[in-house]
């Protein structure tokens, strides 16, 4: 190293009207004509301002001064330089006559571009942070643990939800991708015996390199789902299923992904899905949708919506989206979500009594008042008795709109909440809902 840097400086001392910075410069800012292989040498970054030599005709030259940039070789450098030879202009000390002379160039060696890598998630295009894989000691089969149509080793799964995760297998050290469609045992629960409440998925999953499937859940051609592109880079899948299984797939093993690389599955024909879970991080259809796009009582996707999920290779995390607000309380006539209460809906005071103006319309006022307050066409509208609520409305099989009112004496609830139901709701004063 010693004899290296001793013959990278004699190269420079050609006479006593030039400073060592003038000659350190040439070594960035001279052009070199030809260039070959050479030594290496302990270099150091050259961060501050030099004098360039700059050719303005066959033998004159002009100096500038601009930052040095690149590397000198410099004893005790922390990094080590590759040392090409070339040549350089210098001023000769005879006015702005300059000749070329040989040099030697200390080449910085390249910087790791991004020591560590993160995934970046993004939803129709929208930064959400990044995720970490998962890490498993199983294989990859034995994680998911297909079994009787379902994912039965997983049970930190959200019901309804597109449950999307990057899983690292010690096992074989390789890195996979799984999609889960729902939560079986929630779905147990709800439904413990096999249901109508059916559920339906397409997919296209795309990156840079071949995909290929290694759980099927449920194998290809099992109650009528399918998986195409084995091997290629875009792999497309459809799969229907009960409320009380799963669906879904993995995908690999993915290899390393480098900085650049990109992840894409698109997810459309979405039948009672409520929305994407990757890790704790829930995304809702309901709150990126305008209304009527979705069922009106569920907020379930009702067959023909999508959503694009990416997942980038990137040094930094992507940004995460700034939180929304909470909004002022509500004043008037509200329309709850499913399962929600009126106290809940209003984000602040609701009236039993205004609820009670809406109720005493019975079946002769009440579809057109939800009509025009709600955009809500009945298609059916019953009394009940003895319910204590104010007017509700449910979806039964076929999207048939449901309309219920109390029947007999009532005093409208701010607090009940039912799974399915969506309740009329007075928020703010009886004074402030007007029937």
């Amino acid at each position: 190293e010693i004899e290296a840097i001793e013959r990278f400086h004699r190269m420079f001392r050609k006479s006593d009207a030039l400073t060592m910075s003038k000659l350190l410069v040439g070594i960035v800012l001279g052009c070199a004509f030809s260039v070959v292989a050479a030594e290496t040498c302990p270099c150091v970054k050259n961060d501050g301002m030099c004098e360039g030599v700059i050719p303005t005709g066959l033998s004159t030259c002009t100096t500038e001064q601009r930052p040095c940039g690149g590397c000198v070789c410099a004893m005790g450098g922390p990094d080590t330089c590759e040392i090409e030879a070339g040549t350089r202009w210098v001023l000769t000390g005879n006015g702005d006559e300059c000749e070329s002379e040989p040099s030697l160039t200390a080449i910085c060696p390249e910087e790791e571009v991004c020591p560590n890598p993160v995934l970046s998630l993004y939803i129709d295009d929208v930064p959400h942070g990044c995720v970490e894989p998962i890490q498993t000691t199983q294989t990859i089969v034995d994680y998911y643990g297909y079994n009787d149509a379902k994912a039965e080793n997983l049970n930190d799964l959200e019901y309804e939800y597109l449950n999307l995760r990057f899983v690292q297998s010690s096992a074989d050290n390789q890195l996979y991708y799984c999609a889960i469609y729902g939560d079986w045992a929630r779905g147990e629960e709800l439904y413990p015996v096999d249901n109508d409440v059916g559920r339906a998925e397409k997919s296209e999953v795309t990156a840079g390199f071949p995909l290929e499937f290694v759980v099927e859940d449920d194998p290809r051609g099992q109650f009528g789902d399918s998986y195409s592109g084995d091997g290629t880079t875009t792999v497309m899948t459809e799969h229907q299923h009960l409320s009380n299984k799963t669906d879904g797939y993995c995908i690999g093993p993915l290899g390393s992904m480098e900085v650049g690389d990109s992840f894409k599955a698109r997810y459309y024909d979405l039948e009672n899905t409520r929305g994407v879970a990757v890790g704790s991080y829930l995304w809702k259809f309901v709150d990126n949708r305008a209304p009527g796009e979705l069922s009106l009582t569920t907020g379930l996707t009702n067959g023909d919506d999508s959503v694009t999920v990416e997942f980038k290779t990137t040094c930094e995390c992507a940004p995460t989206p700034t939180p929304t607000p909470e909004p002022a309380p509500l004043t008037g006539w509200v329309l709850s979500a499913i399962a929600q209460t009126c106290n809940d809906a209003c984000g602040g005071p609701c009236s039993p009594e205004g609820i009670d103006q809406a109720n005493s319309l019975g079946a002769a006022g009440l579809p057109t008042f939800l009509q025009n307050t709600f955009g809500v066409t009945c298609d059916d509208t019953s009394g009940i008795t003895g319910s204590t609520q104010g007017p509700f409305i449910d979806e039964v099989t076929g999207g048939q709109v449901r309309c219920w009112y109390e029947n007999g004496p009532t005093s409208g609830s701010c607090n009940l909440a039912s799974f399915g139901a969506r309740f009329v709701c007075c928020c703010g004063a009886a004074s402030d809902c007007v029937v």
